[in-house]
């Protein structure tokens, strides 16, 4: 949208306060109003004017939204408030032309802000561009472009953490491809929390032709807060979980077999073993370790579900072999 020249004479008359605003219910498309703090509030002759405006924007692959901003409706032409409240509050910036009635701002620019509030209704998201005098900013088309592509201290699009895989994968369903997706993973064990979390953003970029900045702080998932690499693949990664369950009913079996003086002991994968607890469980082996660590790498969560209890002994004597041929070398 290229925007109008604005009148001198509503400048003039314009006046811009800053208060707090509701923005009214929708029931027809699921909106279910919202206070906006501290905006820019215009008025002519002490009554305020404009209103809000709902644009919505279908998108293809995702629910549409609804872009919410307060507009000021003048003979049927819109002026967009922030872009006014830019004359008003910056009026001797080189950029802001003034030529007869009319202010007018050079280069085709345009107003944008630092942040979007974004809250969920029934069937829509509806994304709020607030005007105030602390994030008003005006950009250039070009430089909008590329600020859409850069969001800092936020996972991009297509990016996740899988938990039970202990991997950053990027992920990306493409149906006119003959896979039909594109997928990639980067595993905690081999690069590390930051060193997987840098990788997958780079692959991301290079994929989509994007620009996302790698903000560290978000290479560790909230639930591996204070954790070790290894940590988090031991107590989280699937074949591990499935490892404790079928321990537990060992365990579960092994309380029967007290009577009988069955004292075979499980193994304890995660923290310390209680000292009331030390006939009954044992940590792993150094074998036991990379047995499980060659199983998890090697083994998918899908061929897990998938198989036999045949097959899985038939595959953890073939890891043995393996595992124990590499540590006698």
């Amino acid at each position: 949208m290229k925007f109008k020249p604005i009148p001198k004479e509503l400048v003039d008359k314009l006046e811009l306060r800053v208060e707090d605003i509701f923005i009214p219910p929708r029931e027809n498309i699921g909106f279910k109003g919202y206070l906006l703090k501290d905006v820019l509030v215009p008025y002519i002759d002490n009554k305020r004017c404009g209103g809000f405006s709902f644009f919505k924007k279908p998108r293809k692959t995702m629910k549409s939204i609804y872009e919410i901003r307060y507009s000021l409706s003048i003979h049927s032409s819109e002026y967009r408030l922030s872009r006014l409240a830019y004359v008003m509050l910056n009026g001797n910036d080189p950029r802001v032309v003034e030529a007869g009635d009319y202010f007018n701002i050079i280069n085709d620019l345009m107003v944008d802000h630092d942040e979007d509030i974004e809250i969920e209704g029934k069937e829509y998201l509806f994304v709020i561009k607030p005007d105030t005098k602390d994030n008003l900013q005006l950009l250039s088309h070009s430089d909008n472009i590329k600020k859409s592509k850069k969001r800092i201290n936020k996972i991009p699009k297509f990016i996740c953490f899988e938990l039970t895989r202990s991997c950053w994968s990027f992920f990306r369903r493409r149906p006119e491809l003959e896979g039909g997706n594109q997928k990639k993973s980067f595993f905690i064990l081999t690069d590390g929390w930051e060193g997987a979390y840098i990788k997958v953003i780079n692959y991301c970029n290079k994929i989509t032709g994007s620009n996302h900045i790698p903000d560290l702080n978000q290479a560790i998932p909230e639930s591996c807060k204070g954790m070790s690499e290894r940590e988090a693949y031991i107590k989280y990664n699937f074949y591990y979980v499935n490892k404790r369950k079928k321990e537990n009913l060992q365990q579960g079996e092994l309380d029967f077999s007290r009577q009988e003086n069955k004292k075979e002991k499980s193994i304890c994968w995660l923290g310390i073993i209680p000292e009331d607890m030390k006939d009954e469980l044992r940590y792993p082996t150094d074998e036991e370790i990379e047995i499980a660590l060659y199983e998890a790498e090697n083994l998918t969560e899908e061929e897990y579900n998938s198989m036999s209890e045949k097959e899985l002994e038939d595959f953890h004597e073939g890891a043995k072999k393996i595992v124990k041929e590499k540590m006698n070398e």
